[in-house]
């Protein structure tokens, strides 16, 4: 179905994701269309035209502190920090149920204290 909206003459597919860029566009697997990863702070049109949001100096200083100390702190467990260089996803659904609730109030403690 998507190959053939991806082949239309009067339609244009965009694929809108949460998940990095490259890892949407290899799960979807189809050329020519327009690809937003990130939640749209990553975007490649078909012809290879990309835009990648930049975080600002300060921001991403602050912003690789808090990811190395996330990674160091609450990266256990079953627990993992998925660092797509302008967002971060801590996954913790595999933490054991009576660490879950105390690994996730560290997690956002620490990016509280970071200004995020």
């Amino acid at each position: 179905m998507l190959n053939n909206l991806a082949v239309h003459p009067q339609v244009f597919l965009a694929i809108i994701s949460g998940r990095g860029l490259r890892n949407v566009q290899s799960r979807i697997g189809i050329k020519s269309i327009t690809y937003a990863g990130n939640h749209g702070l990553e975007i490649e049109t078909g012809d290879g035209t990309r835009y990648d949001y930049e975080l600002a100096p300060d921001v991403q200083k602050h912003y690789t502190t808090m990811v190395r100390e996330l990674s160091d702190t609450v990266q256990k467990n079953g627990a993992w920090v998925e660092d797509k260089r302008v967002s971060l996803t801590y996954h913790y659904r595999d933490v054991p149920a009576n660490l879950a609730e105390q690994q996730r109030k560290i997690a956002t403690r620490i990016i509280e204290s970071h200004g995020f």
